[in-house]
């Protein structure tokens, strides 16, 4: 199989949690640096670049690392770090060929389920609005750069009418099927709460 091209657009409009650690300062301050943890949970989908293979249905995909802000105005940031992201996909090929047993080809269904972990460096400018009940609401756009760090694959392969499996496999590597690198567009919104004193 032909190396396949993963779009799939982690956190599209998915909610963020954020624990950041400030100046000993109050959160309605205007600060120039922020950092912290955070986590992210969003859909996750596949585009492959073989006519032939489908896409199936999105999954959804999680992650977490550090970010680094640094305030250009008091509700708006330039935010960088670096996250993991583990992402997911399904994918089907139909009406294709497969020798069982060295018997005559039959004509199969191939249904895979991807499992991917990429290591991202992102770029994305944050809005803000003003605390309101311990509470800030935020959107942010941006890319990220990321590179594979782990990749594996379930499959089953199945008699065209879905009455018998020739065969499967389970956890396989597929590295040779997955892109080392990947550039993405990210959209999101989310919340930050604050703890009091200077967590939030």
């Amino acid at each position: 199989m032909k190396k396949t091209i993963i779009l799939f657009i982690c956190m599209l409009f998915c909610l963020s949690i954020d624990i950041k650690a400030q100046k000993d300062e109050s959160l309605t301050d205007f600060k120039f640096f922020r950092c912290g943890m955070y986590g992210t949970l969003g859909p996750s989908w596949m585009k492959p670049d073989m006519k032939d293979w489908k896409n199936e249905g999105m999954r959804f995909g999680y992650g977490f690392g550090f970010m680094a802000e640094f305030a250009v105005a008091p509700n708006l940031v330039i935010a960088s770090g670096f996250d993991v992201m583990y992402g997911s996909g399904k994918m089907k090929l139909s009406d294709t060929l497969f020798s069982y047993d060295n018997m005559t080809d039959k004509l199969s269904n191939i249904n895979s389920i991807y499992k991917i972990q990429y290591l991202q460096i992102p770029i994305t400018l944050k809005m803000r609005t003003n605390e309101i009940n311990y509470f800030r609401y935020y959107m942010r756009v941006g890319g990220s750069l990321g590179l594979r760090i782990g990749t594996k694959y379930t499959e089953e392969i199945s008699a065209q009418d879905n009455s018998f499996i020739f065969r499967t496999y389970d956890n396989e590597k597929a590295n040779n099927r997955i892109s080392l690198f990947r550039a993405t567009f990210d959209i999101g919104a989310g919340i930050e709460y604050s703890l009091g004193g200077t967590t939030a």
